[in-house]
């Protein structure tokens, strides 16, 4: 499926205080909740080695979303994209995806794992790394694709910011 070797350590993910309440408000953790997705935001370093993650977008009312599945409304993220690239005076950018899954520790499903290197040929031209997460019920997990490999995020490389 994906390379399991680790990032290196150099290489940070900081996480906004605004984007760690998004996935802690749309965990699965009861029984008919349905699997939540949204857009990631934020900064490239100009050496490569650093992810600012400045906000994630919430699931829209037209999203479509079942217990193991979800279909996102491009439309609506878009939208929230635009206005914060705008606001940001060009600097927030499209960074990857985030999603719920159903379980205690979360793994991409093969459909993950296509859906990503498909987001990835989409954006490849504009940069060489994205972010991927998955929200499950007690961990949150993190992925990058770097110039077209997937690896997980080491867990010392995530850092929360409370800003």
């Amino acid at each position: 499926m994906f390379r399991k070797h680790k990032t290196e350590k150099k290489f940070k993910v900081v996480i906004t205080q605004n984007v760690s309440s998004i996935f802690e408000n749309y965990k699965q953790i009861k029984a008919d909740s349905v699997e939540a997705c949204g857009i990631l935001i934020g900064k490239h370093s100009e050496d490569g080695r650093r992810i600012t993650l400045d906000f994630a977008t919430p699931p829209s009312l037209n999203d479509r979303r079942k217990k193991y599945s979800f279909k996102i409304n491009s439309q609506y993220h878009q939208k929230v994209l635009n206005q914060q690239f705008y606001e940001s005076q060009n600097e927030s950018v499209y960074l990857g995806t985030w999603h719920s899954h159903p379980e205690p520790i979360p793994s991409p499903s093969r459909c993950d794992i296509n859906d990503w290197k498909k987001q990835y040929e989409k954006n490849k031209c504009l940069f060489d790394k994205m972010i991927f997460i998955i929200v499950g019920e007690s961990a949150t997990r993190y992925w990058l694709i770097n110039n077209g490999e997937i690896s997980e995020i080491k867990k010392e490389c995530i850092r929360y910011e409370n800003y």
